[in-house]
C-alpha cells in the first residue's frame, strides 16, 4: 500500500484501486486550490501502472459541494471542467463513492465518473438556479445523457435536493449501500471497464418525448417570467444534449454560464445567499468553536408552543441532532412525539426520507420523565421560561424561548435567549438577546440556526425586533394605496406579478387581521387612519381572514374566492374622493417604505450587519430574492434616487414619509464628493 498526503486531497491505494479523498472541511468545497490538487492526484493515479481503477470520495460528512462564493468564483470554471473531462476520459474505471451530500459542482464531479455508488439517504442537488446560474462543468450534458431530458429538467429547474431513492429510480446511481459506500465502490471498480458518459445513449431513446416536454416547459410562466435567464439557458443546454454532440453542448454551457453570471439578478441572488450565511455566523467573540449536537424539547401541553417544538424536533432529527423530549405531563410528551412523527412522515411521502431512516430517527428520540435528563442538551426549547428546567441545564447550554417579556431570575438569565419567528408568519428566526444573555448562549442560538439551515438574524441587546418594523412599514404603505383609490386585489396582484411571495392583504387574511394589526400598532410610529378604521370595521364584524371565511377577501375552505364586497363599500365611506392608482406605482411605493424603514433600523444600530435587513425582508416578508432585499436594492439603484422618491411621496403624507437620517446623511456625503 502506498500513500501520499497533499493539503486538500489525499490518496492511498488498496487492491490496485487509488482511493482519492477530498479533505477540505466542512463541505469539501471545490475551491480552486482543491481542484488543482485533485487534478494532480488524479493524473498521477492514471499514470501509475499499479493502479487499475480510481475511486473518488469525500472526507468528513459529505462528498463535495461548490466553492465559497466570496472567493473568485469563475463561471464557467475551466479548471473544474478539465478535472471532470479527465475523469470521464480516463482509460481506467472511475467510481464516485458518495455519502452525505453531493451539491452543485460536487454532483458534476460525480457525474463525470463512470459509475456512482451512494450511501442510502444521501442528498443530491443542483442549486445553481437559485443563484441565477447553471451547472458549468458539463453537468447538464452528462446528466441528460444519464437520466434523460425530462428527469434532467426536474432536477435542474427545481433546484431542490432529492434522495438516493429518487436518484436510483432516475438511473443516476449504480449501487445504493446501507453503510459507507467505499467497499462497494472498490468492488465495482475492479469488476468493470471504463464507461464514458459521452458514449451513453440509452437515456436518449425517448428524446422525442423529452423534446416535446421541453417545448411545453418553455411556455410555462415559471420559465417565461423567471427573474433570471438561467431557466431558459438550462433548457437550451438540455436540448443540445438531446440533439447535438457532447463537445458542442459543452461549448453552449460555457457560453450561457458566462452570460448568466453577469446578470444583475444573479448578483442579487448571490448577495442574499451570502447575507443569509453571514447572519448566522457569530461575531468575533472569544468563545471558541461552538456547535449543537443535542436539542431538548419541553412538552408544555400548550398547542402553539408544542407545534413549534414539534417542528423544531423534526428538523433537528433531519439535521442529525440528538433529540430529548421531556416534560411533566406524559400525555403532552406523547402528543409532542406524535407530532414530530407526522412531520417526518410528510418528509417520507415527499421522498426526502426512506422508511428505514424515518424509523431510525423516531427510535432515536429520547423520551424522558425526569427533567434532570434535559441537562445533557446543548439547547433546550420551552414555550415559557421555567426556572425548574433551567436549574437542571448545564452552565454552557442555552434555553431558547419565545420573546414575551418574561422576567428571569438573575442567576439564570445568562442562559436564556429570547427569540421570535420560530413559526409563521415569519420564516426568519430573530434571536433577541437581553443585556444579560451570555455570548456563549448567543453563539449557541446561531449554531442551532446553522444546523437547522434556518434563516436567522441576531438583534443586538436592547433593540426592538426587526421584522415587525419592516412589516409595519410595508402594510401601512399598502393602506395608503388602498385609501388613494387602489383595490385590495389590484395591490396584491401587483406584488404577485413582481415576484413577491404574497401581497399585503392576502398576508393579513392568512395570518389573521387581529394579530397582524396588533403587530402594526406595536411596531409602526405612524399609521394610516383610514387603514385603521377599515381593519377595525372588519374585526368588529367578525371578519378576521381565512379562518373566519371573510377578511379583505372572501374565502371558501381556505381557497380565495374574491374581494370582500364590504371592503370597497367601507373605503368609499372613509375616502369618497378616490383617483386611479397605476399598477406600476404600487410595488415601488411600498418597497421604498420598507427600504426607508430599513435605513432607520440600520441608523439606530438595530442589526448586527446591514445585510441582516435583507435577510429579514426576503425570508420574512417575501421580498424577491432576485431583487436582493431593501438595503441591497437601494444601494444598487442609487441612494439618491431612493431619497428623491421619498421626497416625492412626502407630498401625500409628510409624517409617514420622513426620510431616515442615515439615508439623508449618506446622500449628502456622496454629493460632497462630487463638488470640485
Amino acid at each position: 500500500m502506498t500513500q501520499t498526503r497533499p493539503q486538500f486531497v489525499n490518496r492511498y491505494d488498496q487492491r490496485g484501486v487509488a482511493i482519492i479523498t477530498l479533505a477540505h472541511p466542512p463541505r469539501n468545497g471545490l475551491e480552486p486550490e482543491v481542484i488543482a490538487e485533485a487534478q494532480s492526484v488524479v493524473q498521477a493515479a492514471l499514470l501509475d501502472a499499479d493502479v487499475r481503477a480510481l475511486v473518488i470520495k469525500g472526507g468528513g460528512t459529505g462528498f463535495a459541494s461548490g466553492a465559497d462564493l466570496r472567493g473568485a468564483v469563475v463561471r464557467p470554471d475551466p479548471a473544474l471542467s478539465a478535472l471532470c473531462r479527465m475523469l470521464e476520459d480516463a482509460r481506467k474505471p472511475t467510481v464516485a463513492a458518495i455519502h452525505g451530500a453531493a451539491i452543485g459542482p460536487g454532483l458534476e464531479l460525480a457525474l463525470a465518473c463512470h459509475f456512482r455508488v451512494a450511501q442510502v439517504d444521501t442528498q443530491f442537488s443542483f442549486p445553481d438556479i437559485a443563484l441565477g446560474w447553471l451547472p458549468a462543468a458539463g453537468g447538464i450534458q452528462r446528466l441528460t445523457r444519464i437520466v434523460g431530458g425530462r428527469a434532467a429538467m426536474s432536477a435542474l429547474l427545481g433546484g431542490r435536493a432529492f434522495g438516493t431513492r429518487r436518484a436510483k429510480q432516475l438511473g443516476l446511481l449504480d449501487i445504493v449501500t446501507q453503510g459507507a459506500p467505499l467497499d462497494a465502490a472498490i468492488t465495482r471498480a475492479l469488476q468493470v471497464a471504463p464507461r464514458p458518459t459521452r458514449k451513453r445513449l440509452d437515456a436518449l431513446v425517448h428524446s422525442k418525448l423529452d423534446l416535446e416536454a421541453l417545448a411545453a416547459e418553455r411556455t410555462k410562466r415559471a420559465v417565461v417570467d423567471a427573474p433570471t435567464a438561467a431557466p431558459r439557458a438550462i433548457l437550451a443546454c438540455i436540448e443540445a444534449a438531446l440533439t447535438d454532440d457532447m463537445a458542442s453542448g459543452f461549448r453552449l454551457e460555457a457560453r450561457l454560464a458566462a452570460t448568466c453570471a453577469e446578470d444583475p439578478a444573479a448578483r442579487a441572488l448571490r448577495a442574499i445567499f451570502l447575507a443569509r450565511r453571514d447572519a448566522v455566523r457569530p461575531n468575533a467573540l472569544d468563545i471558541g468553536q461552538v456547535s449543537v449536537g443535542r436539542l431538548g424539547l419541553v412538552a408544555s401541553g400548550d398547542a402553539q408552543s408544542d407545534r413549534i417544538a414539534a417542528l423544531l424536533g423534526a428538523r433537528a432529527l433531519r439535521a442529525n441532532l440528538a433529540l430529548v423530549v421531556g416534560g411533566d405531563d406524559p400525555d403532552a410528551r406523547a402528543r409532542l412525539n406524535a407530532q414530530i412523527e407526522r412531520h417526518l412522515q410528510r418528509s417520507e411521502v415527499a421522498g426526502h426520507l426512506s422508511a428505514g431512516r424515518l424509523n431510525a430517527l423516531m427510535n432515536g428520540i429520547n423520551l424522558v420523565e425526569n427533567l434532570q435528563d434535559i441537562g445533557s442538551c446543548d439547547v433546550v426549547f420551552m414555550g415559557g421560561v421555567r426556572p425548574d428546567v433551567l436549574a437542571h441545564m448545564r452552565g454552557d447550554a442555552v434555553c431558547l424561548c419565545p420573546s414575551d417579556g418574561q422576567v428571569v431570575p438573575a442567576p439564570l438569565a445568562a442562559q436564556v435567549l429570547p427569540c421570535r419567528g420560530l413559526m409563521a408568519p415569519r420564516a426568519v428566526l430573530e434571536l433577541c438577546p437581553s443585556e444579560t444573555t451570555s455570548p456563549e448562549a448567543r453563539a449557541l442560538g446561531l449554531a442551532l440556526a446553522r444546523a437547522l439551515d434556518q434563516p436567522a438574524i441576531e438583534v443586538p441587546a436592547g433593540k426592538p425586533p426587526v421584522l415587525p418594523a419592516l412589516e409595519a412599514a410595508w402594510l401601512v404603505a399598502a393602506d395608503h394605496l388602498l385609501m388613494a383609490g387602489a383595490s385590495v386585489a389590484q395591490i396584491d396582484a401587483a406584488f404577485a406579478k413582481a415576484g413577491w411571495r404574497e401581497g399585503p392583504f392576502v398576508r393579513q387574511d392568512r395570518f389573521g387581521i387581529v394579530a397582524t394589526r396588533t403587530r402594526i400598532a406595536q411596531a409602526a410610529a405612524h399609521q394610516s387612519e383610514g387603514g385603521i378604521k377599515l381593519a377595525a370595521s372588519l374585526i368588529a364584524a367578525g371578519q378576521n381572514g381565512i379562518k373566519s371565511g371573510l377578511g379583505y377577501y372572501t374565502w371558501d375552505a381556505g381557497e380565495l374566492v374574491g374581494e370582500n364586497p364590504a371592503v370597497q363599500s367601507a373605503i368609499a365611506l372613509l375616502q369618497p374622493a378616490q383617483k386611479p392608482v397605476l399598477d406600476a406605482d404600487i410595488v415601488p411605493y411600498c418597497a421604498a417604505a420598507i427600504s426607508n424603514q430599513a435605513a432607520r433600523i440600520l441608523g439606530a444600530q438595530g442589526v448586527a450587519r446591514a445585510s441582516d435587513l435583507d435577510v429579514a425582508a426576503v425570508f420574512g416578508l417575501g421580498w424577491p430574492r432576485a431583487q436582493g432585499g431593501p438595503i441591497w436594492a437601494a444601494e444598487d439603484e442609487g441612494l439618491g434616487l431612493l431619497l428623491s422618491r421619498i421626497w416625492g411621496y412626502s407630498t401625500r403624507d409628510s409624517t409617514f414619509w420622513q426620510p431616515a437620517p442615515l439615508l439623508e446623511n449618506a446622500v449628502a456625503k456622496m454629493r460632497e464628493t462630487l463638488v470640485p
